[in-house]
């Protein structure tokens, strides 16, 4: 028997279904529907119980096990000719089986394992049929199948798998008309185009870049054009679309200046807050796509309206967080995210991008401003501290996040607030260190998080990798660094190193392990070179350092690319070595013997002499040599208090030939070429070897010469010799 004779011979009645009684409870009347629909034993009595099934479950009401009585009892199947008959617009009941199909399609699409079913993907371009049909006019039945089918498509983007489907350009141009053209069922539109492009971001726009190019420069048209409260709601799906992009790289565009004079006329002039919050959150969102040029205008020349977005930032930001209301507060986490972001993008422009030249009065006003909104997120921080439950609060993460920033640039304006509060800094960048170098334990808190989507990705990234900056300022003060060793800090900086080290040999594509294992360097030279107790006290901690180091050293220092890095471990493993000088276990590994012996090759490879005797640093140096050459000296005055406590050493420097270096290029190097502050860490090496059982050695190479020729006391004492 052909199916679609038999689907066209269904007559639309529930003849002889089982009815339901409206009195009787829902799952009663769901059971009773059922029951009919598993006795039916004819097309018309399936579809007459089928229309008692729509009549009564709705799919959000059902269970699991309701759902896959219905899916026994029907399949796809029955829904595929309820379709095909759909298709004939000659039959009246068409628009009667096509509602029935999406309804129970839509009862389906809540199971994940049907969701993805082939079957239901198939039925894509049907369910986008329906929608297009919204551009009608619609009667109350035909909203509700529409209604229907978006939800289908919603559920369906939520599964990987038919979410690839919906991707299509036939789905997306469908969406942005939709919402273009305000018809019914925009707003679910929107929903499902802003769950895509959360999901799919790059891959969505890249496709579909014309569709959503329009629909972006349609909004920002409407957005700079509208003059009453429409121009707010206009603000505020623009707000949504570039939020749900920001993964796509943008560039600057006709829409991007529209959006610019949209913002602009909301915060230039005097609106309420709640009309205030979505343009700054819009104008957060640009920034962050186009940097913080976007905000000095099309001509790049408007410094009043930045001025105004980044103290607007700082006052929403004071407001939000110094209110007493701990409701209000929460409340305004959103605007406070995007306040955040744009002190972010503010402090990275005003320290790394062009010249703004702002004369003095606005540098004072700035930088008072920007003080007033990070001494009021400490009073936050001081105050959420003592809350219990601050590591579930998104919000206390987020202002440790800017807070770091804003440390990594500036740790004197607020010092004594700064000391105070790094305790707890310590413990919410640890918390955030562990959750982020166990990927799998952050993805399942994001997806737990009840927080709002936006401020759950500004809080969740390394926030320890974000205060190394600042620890670098601070630990060269007695306080902060004896409270970061206080809390535990030089474990969890030991830990860290590990962690990127270790991302730094498998691959560490954005190069941040690299510029994070440089940082933690200078972290450590600040606490070995002066606080030496604390290194003993952490003794077990700085020799697994050193003993990192030591292995590190051999894979960098290899490639001249990594020369940087190759200097800091040198460095910091040398001045460990020297403060840890008394611990046997600690001289006599070999591995740190092979330290050392290449620590001197890179230390012999950094100057050459010119044909003209001239003294210089070696050309393969030479595009590093502004970031190493302060470690370069001290690197020498640190060897060369190692030559007096470690007894190996001298004969290492003979050995390794770099004595004999120093010597050769000093003899035939024009003295004045030289800079005195090498001749001075020159002076105190070959000093200090001169006081070792090498001196004979150092003689017969010389050194008599080179102390006179130099006038190095130091070496002249050493060698008892008059250095005129």
């Amino acid at each position: 028997m052909d199916p679609q004779a038999d689907m066209d011979s269904v007559e639309v009645d529930s003849g002889g279904a089982s009815t339901a009684s409206p009195t009787q409870p829902m799952a009663e009347k769901v059971d009773t529907c059922l029951q009919a629909l598993e006795r039916a034993s004819s097309d018309n009595e399936v579809f007459a119980a089928l229309l008692l099934v729509a009549n009564v479950v709705q799919a959000e009401t059902t269970d699991a096990a309701t759902r896959k009585r219905i899916f026994d009892a029907v399949g796809f199947q029955f829904i595929n000719r309820l379709l095909k008959a759909a298709a004939k617009p000659e039959k009246k009941e068409s628009g009667t089986y096509r509602s029935l199909a999406v309804t129970l399609l839509g009862c389906f699409s809540t199971s994940p394992e049907l969701a993805g079913h082939s079957q239901m993907v198939s039925k894509i371009p049907v369910l986008i049929e329906v929608i297009q049909g919204a551009r009608a006019s619609l009667q109350d039945e035909e909203k509700q199948t529409v209604d229907d089918a978006y939800q289908i498509l919603v559920t369906m983007a939520m599964e990987e798998s038919p979410r690839k489907a919906l991707c299509c350009p036939e789905v997306i141009s469908v969406l942005c008309g939709t919402m273009e053209g305000r018809f019914y069922g925009c707003d679910r539109a929107e929903e499902l185009l802003l769950l895509l492009l959360h999901h799919c971001g790059q891959h969505v726009w890249r496709l579909n870049k014309p569709q959503i190019d329009s629909l972006v420069h349609k909004l920002a048209s409407q957005f700079k054009e509208c003059q009453d409260e429409s121009k707010f709601q206009v603000c505020e799906v623009l707000a949504r679309l570039l939020f749900a992009c920001s993964s796509v790289p943008m560039e600057q565009s006709e829409w991007s200046q529209l959006v610019f004079k949209g913002v602009s006329d909301i915060l230039m002039s005097k609106v309420a807050e709640k009309q205030r919050d979505p343009a700054l959150r819009l104008a957060s969102l640009m920034v962050g796509h186009f940097g913080m040029s976007w905000a000095l205008g099309p001509g790049h020349a408007d410094k009043k309206f930045l001025l105004l977005l980044i103290h607007m930032a700082c006052v929403e930001t004071r407001m939000a967080l110094e209110s007493p209301d701990h409701q209000y507060t929460s409340s305004k986490e959103s605007v406070l995210v995007s306040c955040f972001s744009l002190l972010e993008q503010c402090i990275e422009y005003l320290t790394c991008g062009p010249t703004l030249d702002l004369d003095d009065r606005q540098v004072v006003q700035l930088h008072t401003a920007m003080t007033g909104a990070f001494g009021a997120v400490m009073h936050y921080l001081q105050g959420a501290q003592f809350d219990k439950s601050w590591p579930d609060q998104p919000l206390v993460v987020a202002a440790v996040r800017v807070l770091c920033v804003w440390l990594a640039e500036e740790t004197t304006a607020l010092k004594d607030q700064v000391y105070q509060l790094l305790p707890f800094l310590i413990k919410v960048v640890e918390k955030s260190f562990r959750e982020v170098s166990n990927s799998k334990h952050l993805a399942s808190v994001a997806a737990a998080s009840t927080a709002p989507q936006s401020l759950r990705s500004f809080a969740s990234t390394d926030l320890l990798r974000l205060l190394l900056p600042a620890l670098c300022h601070l630990t060269a003060e007695d306080e902060p660094r004896a409270r970061l060793v206080e809390e535990g800090g030089i474990e969890l900086l030991g830990e860290c190193f590990s962690y990127h080290w270790k991302r730094f040999v498998d691959g560490d594509e954005d190069g941040d392990s690299e510029i994070a294992l440089t940082t933690l360097c200078s972290v450590f030279l600040n606490v070995t070179l002066q606080d030496a107790e604390a290194v003993q006290r952490h003794s077990t901690v700085f020799k697994e350092l050193l003993c990192l180091l030591a292995s590190a050293l051999a894979h960098t220092v290899v490639k001249t690319e990594h020369l940087i890095l190759s200097f800091n471990f040198a460095v910091l493993g040398l001045t460990l070595l020297r403060t840890l000088a008394n611990h046997t276990d600690v001289q006599n590994l070999s591995a740190i013997k092979k330290f050392v012996g290449r620590t001197l090759d890179l230390f012999k490879a950094s100057f050459q002499v010119t044909g003209d005797n001239v003294h210089e640093v070696c050309e393969a140096y030479q595009p590093y040599w502004a970031d190493v050459n302060e470690l370069w000296l001290l690197g020498i005055q640190v060897l060369s208090e190692c030559l007096i406590c470690i007894p190996w050493l001298p004969s290492t420097c003979l050995q390794s030939g770099y004595l004999q270096h120093i010597i050769g290029l000093l003899k035939i190097v024009v003295a004045e070429t030289v800079e005195e502050e090498t001749i001075i860490v020159y002076s105190a090496l070959l000093g200090s070897v001169a006081k070792t059982e090498v001196a004979p050695q150092l003689k017969q190479m010389g050194a008599v010469d080179i102390a006179r020729k130099f006038k190095m006391e130091e070496l002249s004492v050493s060698l008892q010799v008059d250095p005129r």
